[in-house]
């Protein structure tokens, strides 16, 4: 989660390592928040924990104001439209060894790209949280505040992007 959320220009600077240490500092210190709410997933607690250390390192890094909205970064939105489809299309396209096959994954990518640019913000932010960090439908609903069925629904989104894709990807080698 938090190298996929990291911004581009701050990869560098800023390990996920220390985010996670930094992260588990602070739920130490509001543990008792956790007890008092019932009902809530320890590992959705903990995830939001560590969203606020990386935006509170975000605003840090990149000196981003506290009250300015024009300039905060959204972690749930990603970092705009092109990154976080360009991520996507890439991870979800098949991996490949030889130098054709990573040449075919290269136009798969790109074909997956423009599937991707093509759906909704809320789709690609259910298939990034179920890919990226592997939560369920159940906690991608909660996270989102939508019906598990929307989750489940957004979800297919994957298959679907990658079937269009693939329908269209006829790699041609040379003879």
């Amino acid at each position: 989660m938090v190298t996929f959320r990291v911004h581009p220009s701050l990869q560098g600077r800023i390990d996920a390592d220390d985010v996670l240490q930094d992260a588990w500092l602070r739920a130490v210190e509001r543990i008792q928040h956790f007890f008092e709410v019932e009902g809530e997933s320890s590992f959705l607690w903990f995830r939001s924990i560590v969203t606020q250390t990386l935006l509170d390192l975000h605003r840090f890094h990149l000196g981003t104001q506290r009250r300015s909205m024009s300039r905060e970064l959204s972690m749930d939105q990603g970092w705009g439209l092109g990154s976080t489809s360009s991520c996507l299309a890439f991870h979800l396209s098949d991996s490949g060894r030889s130098p054709s096959s990573n040449a075919s994954r290269a136009e798969l990518s790109k074909q997956l790209d423009s599937v991707l640019m093509g759906m909704n913000e809320v789709d690609r932010e259910v298939l990034a949280l179920r890919h990226f960090e592997s939560l369920s439908n159940g906690e991608v609903a909660k996270l989102l505040g939508m019906t598990e069925q929307a989750a489940t629904t957004a979800a297919t989104a994957k298959k679907n992007c990658q079937a269009s894709a693939s329908r269209r990807h006829r790699p041609t080698y040379p003879v």
